[in-house]
């Protein structure tokens, strides 16, 4: 079939690719003057930035991907000591918990804390078909580590405010955890053995020896012509059996179509030839995301080792947290240089991207003092800012979902994306093989 893909980012360019492996012509039509979305790297001098994401895990469903793009050779694990994570907690940081009874260890947590994980395995399941994260910990884990752990993790995933986010549909694994075992710990305990059983190792954190933009770089490349940049979608109209797409006044033909685009720019897009499904688009919220990256020569040192800290809502810190990026992904051409990511804005301060590049840097540098201490003087800085950076999957999403996938399927036209079934790029790559295997 012939195939328009809306939208070049790793969402629209994977499902392109595992379309075109299937034997469909596709193409993939671009706004910007580069493809991949966040997803990106950029080259400053000696120092390696993110655009966007900064790793992904090496799942089972990632694997063949990364043989299909041929970068298994250019992949880079981070350091061991990245399994170590902190939160904020009374303006000092401490150690996150990595199982549970390091959790009934934790100094972290007072005894109250500890009685209710050892109460969660006794207590009912949930009767709400759809209830809001903070709803879920506050009944299974009380409020101490609901606003300590569970609300720092949620921002440090969706940059959102844990009491508007669906469990269902933004931590589904918890949903189903609670929903077939009764409890998590009994149920993270079942999910061990397995993984024991099957002799499955934890996934491993990755990136690529050029950064995440060697996974966009790959995609482009493999598509090759097949993929158009600088090319804004203004409509699409259907004509009997045939999609109609104009971009930048040039007219495409296809059988089917795939938008992958922010929940937002679809809903534009679908008004003129469906308003049930533009209104569910159009019901999906992003949050504004900056991050700043800042960079110290010979202070290595200066931080724990570990791959960052979150910080919980009731601590007086702006920031949603601080990434150790040369304590992950050490960089050979800076061995005792500091690198830390510094992320701001989401729901916890959505009025941060109005502020200056100068004014966002000089606040996360007081905050990075009062938090770690004296740093010495900057040597590097740099500030991107995303709009509508992560999508919200508020309660009622699985609905907004279902609305979706049903005028899709009656239009023939196809929905795929971070907006949609999990924001992380792990989620948008088994979401384009999912995709693909729709098209007989």
């Amino acid at each position: 079939m012939r195939v328009v893909i809306v939208g070049g980012g790793i969402g629209g360019m994977a499902t392109a690719l595992a379309l075109a492996d299937r034997g469909h012509e596709v193409r993939v039509l671009e706004s910007e003057q580069t493809a991949g979305g966040k997803v990106g790297t950029l080259r400053l001098g000696p120092w390696q930035v993110e655009t966007g994401p900064f790793a992904i895990l090496q799942r089972a469903s990632t694997e063949p991907w990364l043989r299909r793009l041929k970068l298994e050779s250019s992949v880079v694990k981070a350091d061991a000591a990245a399994k170590h994570r902190f939160i904020v907690k009374d303006r000092q940081l401490a150690a996150v918990p990595t199982s549970p009874p390091a959790l009934l260890t934790s100094k972290a947590l007072s005894w109250r804390a500890k009685l209710a994980i050892l109460r969660e395995p006794f207590l009912p399941r949930g009767k709400s078909e759809d209830e809001t994260v903070a709803a879920f910990a506050r009944r299974r884990l009380g409020l101490e580590i609901a606003e300590n752990f569970v609300c720092p993790f949620v921002t440090g995933v969706f940059a959102g405010d844990y009491e508007q986010l669906s469990l269902r549909s933004a931590f589904p694994t918890l949903a189903q955890l609670e929903r077939e075992h009764g409890s998590l710990l009994r149920g993270l305990y079942a999910q061990q053995k397995e993984r024991q059983r099957r002799g499955e190792l934890p996934p491993d954190l990755i990136s690529f020896a050029g950064g995440m933009g060697d996974l966009t770089h790959a995609l482009a490349t493999e598509l090759g012509d097949r993929l158009t940049v600088a090319a804004a979608v203004s409509s699409i109209a259907k004509n009997g059996n045939c999609f109609v797409v104009i971009a930048n006044g040039a007219r495409f033909e296809a059988d089917r179509v795939v938008l992958a685009l922010p929940a937002q720019a679809a809903s534009l897009l679908l008004r003129s030839l469906d308003e049930n499904m533009a209104s569910a688009f159009s019901e999906i919220p992003a949050v504004d995301v900056a991050a700043i990256s800042l960079g110290y020569s010979g202070a290595g040192s200066a931080v724990p080792s570990g791959f960052g800290f979150l910080v919980p809502r009731c601590e007086p810190f702006s920031m949603l947290g601080t990434l150790f990026v040369s304590g992950t992904f050490p960089q050979p051409s800076l061995p005792d240089a500091l690198h830390l990511r510094v992320l701001v804005g989401g729901s916890k301060d959505p009025e941060a991207l109005s502020l200056s590049d100068q004014a966002l840097v000089g606040r996360a540098e007081s905050e990075l003092a009062s938090i770690l201490g004296r740093l010495p003087p900057r040597t590097f800085v740099h500030v991107q800012r995303w709009r509508g950076a992560i999508a919200q999957y508020t309660v009622g999403h699985h609905r907004r979902m279902e609305l979706i996938e049903e005028r899709g399927r009656g239009l023939q036209l196809y929905s795929t994306g971070a907006s949609l079934r999990g924001v992380g790029v792990n989620d948008v790559l088994a979401d384009a093989t999912a995709i693909a295997a729709k098209f007989q």
